[in-house]
C-alpha cells in the first residue's frame, strides 16, 4: 500500500507498508523502521544552492555502453578516459560517463563508459559492456567542472546520504558537455 501524506513544498513523504515473514522488509537498512506490518518511510528532500542544483531524473530505458576499467582509483581515471577517447573519440551523439562503485576487495572500482553506437561496437573494439539501468537517480550537475574534480567525492557523498538510495546502485556520472557533468546515484525503486 503506498499513500502520500501531506508536505511542505520541499518535503515529499511516502510510506510504504510491507508484510513480511518475520517482520524484515527486502531493503536496505538505513531506510527501513521495524514495526508490525514493517512500515518503510521514504523521505526525499531536494534542495538547491547558488553553485549546483540537486534533482531526481529517469533514464526510461537501459543504456548500453563500452568502457575501460581504470586501473587504480582515483589515480587511474584519467588514463582510463583518455584510453576510451583514443578508441572512441566523441561526435555522432554518443554520451560518455563514469560509472563507480565498491569492489569486493573494498576498493572503488571505476569505469570509463561510452554509449555504444550498435550491438557490435564491443566486439569490434574488444571491449566488455556494461548496462546502465533504466529508473530513477538522484543527481546534481556540476557546472564549470574542469579544475574542480576534488568536488566530485564530496558531491557523491552528499547524494549517497540521501535516503532511499538502492542498495545494488552505483554512481553515475554523465559528461554533458566540456562544462557540465551530471553526477548521479541509483534511487531505490518502488
Amino acid at each position: 500500500m503506498l499513500r502520500k501524506t501531506p508536505a511542505d513544498s520541499n518535503t515529499l513523504r511516502q510510506t510504504r507498508q510491507v508484510d513480511r515473514p518475520g517482520g524484515f522488509a527486502a531493503f536496505p537498512p538505513y531506510i527501513w523502521r521495524i514495526y508490525t506490518p514493517v512500515e518503510i518511510r521514504l523521505t526525499a528532500k531536494f534542495v538547491s544552492n547558488k553553485f549546483n542544483r540537486m534533482e531526481q531524473i529517469s533514464f526510461p530505458q537501459n543504456i548500453e555502453t563500452i568502457y575501460i576499467e581504470a586501473s587504480s582509483f582515483p589515480d587511474g581515471v584519467k588514463a582510463a578516459h583518455e584510453k576510451l577517447h583514443a578508441l572512441v573519440p566523441p561526435g555522432n551523439g554518443r554520451r560518455f560517463f563514469g560509472i563507480s562503485y565498491p569492489g569486493r576487495d573494498g576498493k572503488i572500482t571505476y569505469k570509463a563508459a561510452a554509449e555504444t553506437l550498435g550491438p557490435e561496437e564491443a566486439k569490434k573494439l574488444g571491449l566488455d559492456t556494461f548496462t546502465i539501468r533504466k529508473g530513477r537517480y538522484i543527481s546534481e550537475t556540476l557546472t564549470n567542472w574542469p579544475g574542480r574534480e576534488m568536488e566530485i567525492g564530496g558531491i557523491f557523498n552528499k547524494l549517497l546520504d540521501r535516503p532511499a538510495i538502492a542498495s545494488d546502485g552505483y554512481c553515475l556520472e554523465e559528461y554533458l558537455d566540456n562544462n557540465e557533468l551530471r553526477l548521479m546515484v541509483t534511487l531505490f525503486s518502488i
